[in-house]
């Protein structure tokens, strides 16, 4: 449904989803109905999804919540890969330790957003 709503083809649908599927480890859910689906690899059909059509810009609320260890990984891995190329990513998490691992950080504190400025950074103390 989501391919076809970006005008994908049956076979880029096709290949683009079997290949996240099975970075992410949950090519044998293929089949199974979403409402079936437990919820870590709800994240992941989540995540799935929103990598179709190679979106320049991705906007993830906490996206691998739930994902078991080898998909978190692999999702870090993917998101790292997705920057090389050129891609935006923004990931709202509330996790302070997801601050190392992004090139950016933003707060959201009394209704404003804050930049992070590393060890001095009035939110969080780190970099």
């Amino acid at each position: 449904v989501f391919g076809r709503g970006l005008n994908l083809s049956r076979e880029e649908i096709e290949r683009e989803a079997l290949e996240i599927m099975d970075r992410l480890n949950f090519i044998d859910y293929k089949d199974v109905l979403v409402k079936n689906l437990s919820g870590g690899t709800s994240q992941k059909l989540n995540f799935a999804i929103s990598l179709l059509g190679d979106p320049d810009l991705l906007v993830l609320d906490e996206p691998y919540q739930g994902m078991d260890y080898a998909s978190f990984i692999s999702f870090w891995e993917i998101q790292r890969e997705l920057r090389n190329r050129g891609k935006a990513i923004i990931i709202v998490s509330h996790l302070i330790e997801d601050t190392s691992k992004l090139n950016r950080n933003l707060h959201l504190f009394n209704k404003k957003v804050v930049e992070c400025i590393g060890p001095e950074c009035p939110i969080c103390g780190v970099d």
